[in-house]
């Protein structure tokens, strides 16, 4: 089982590489359920790491770097 940090990271390092994801496609890649990379998602969101584009789809925040 991956920690939820792990999870994180894949995902930053994900968007970073391949731009704007949709939450399916982050769970397909990162070979994860769903559920569990949207909860990872939000949390990152409310970190300000990554944000929403619309309808389950976010993409790295540039302005953090």
């Amino acid at each position: 089982m991956t920690t939820a940090r792990a999870i994180e990271e894949q995902i930053r390092e994900t968007l970073s590489e391949h731009g704007e994801l949709h939450v399916l496609e982050l769970a397909d890649r990162l070979e994860e359920h769903p559920l569990t990379v949207e909860n990872a998602c939000t949390r990152l969101h409310q970190n300000e790491d990554i944000v929403p584009t619309g309808r389950g789809v976010f993409s790295p925040n540039y302005r953090t770097g």
